[in-house]
């Protein structure tokens, strides 16, 4: 009797152990896929998608592997909640971010990622490693490049508001000051990007004013406005209208209320200015300019 009450024990004991360790791997699994989709979620997140496409991100690659996830973006935090089948709680986690911003190379490449993902073709260990490969990604245009962009958005803008050869060749320059403002917001971190806009709008009107003085002649309206065209949030508030469309109304209200802060620090920005120089150097009324021809319109119509 004994015998078999030891061997019975141990039998149970076994199976227990056996339980117990199936339960541990299921479990791993589990976090180990919770792991991969926060991370993705957060580096994504860093790409400027709006909440629509972030959240069916995570949905999408949730249910393909297996569970079930509820997620809530919105520009600077990002809420994760997972659950297995029949299971009543959640696995739940909760990441504030510094803000989004705008990489849409690497959100293209983010989304075919999971797009391979849900089709099968990659396991979690693969996409973990190709996640890091989009993430160590240099930017495709370098610094020359995009500070011609930057030339040419402000000529662009100059010549589609019928501005003079004046107003076009300054537009470029500012702009091309601008950029390096953006640049060197760039090495003093976040604090000093906040004060993008405004200084940036500043620098554009002080510098288009102090122009004014010595070349009546210059628009100094339509030259400010040129300079900075290329820093106007146009797709924040774009992006929060959408949101707010599709009742991410969390999401959409603070991207809406970013664009418009940032709208109002550059036009502060340009008072401030503008202002600055009049105090100081009397500014003579513009004087009538000429506009480029038309024609040059459809020529710098695709800048």
């Amino acid at each position: 009797m004994k015998h078999k009450r030891y061997q019975k024990i141990k039998k149970n004991s076994i199976y227990g152990h056996f339980i117990m360790k199936n339960h541990t791997s299921e479990n791993q699994i589990f976090e180990d896929t919770c792991r991969f989709i926060i991370k993705l979620g957060i580096s994504v997140h860093g790409y400027g998608p709006n909440a629509i496409r972030l959240e069916s991100y995570l949905h999408r690659l949730t249910e393909a592997l297996g569970y079930h996830g509820v997620f809530k973006s919105t520009p600077r935090e990002l809420y994760f909640a997972f659950s297995k089948d029949g299971a009543v709680m959640q696995h739940t986690h909760l990441a504030r971010l510094p803000g989004t911003g705008l990489d849409l190379a690497k959100l293209s490449e983010a989304g075919k990622l999971v797009d391979d993902v849900v089709a099968g073709h990659l396991t979690i260990v693969q996409a973990l490693s190709r996640l890091e490969d989009i993430e160590s990604t240099p930017h495709p245009w370098g610094t020359v490049a995009t500070g011609i962009s930057y030339a040419f958005v402000g000529a662009g803008f100059a010549v589609l508001l019928s501005g003079g050869w004046w107003d076009i060749l300054f537009s470029t320059l500012f702009s091309l000051a601008v950029y390096g403002i953006v640049l060197l917001t760039a090495r003093f971190g976040a604090r000093a990007n906040e004060w993008l806009p405004l200084s940036s709008a500043f620098m554009a009107g002080a510098l288009a004013t102090v122009t004014r003085v010595f070349l009546p002649e210059l628009n100094v309206v339509l030259v400010t406005l040129a300079a900075i065209l290329i820093l106007i949030p146009g797709y924040s508030i774009s992006v929060g209208i959408i949101e707010l469309i599709s009742a991410h109304v969390l999401s959409g209200i603070e991207n809406l209320m970013n664009g418009l802060v940032y709208l109002v620090k550059q036009f502060a920005g340009a008072w401030l200015g503008v202002g600055l120089v009049k105090l100081c150097y009397p500014v003579p009324a513009m004087a009538a300019g000429s506009p480029v021809s038309p024609d040059w319109l459809w020529v710098t119509m695709p800048l």
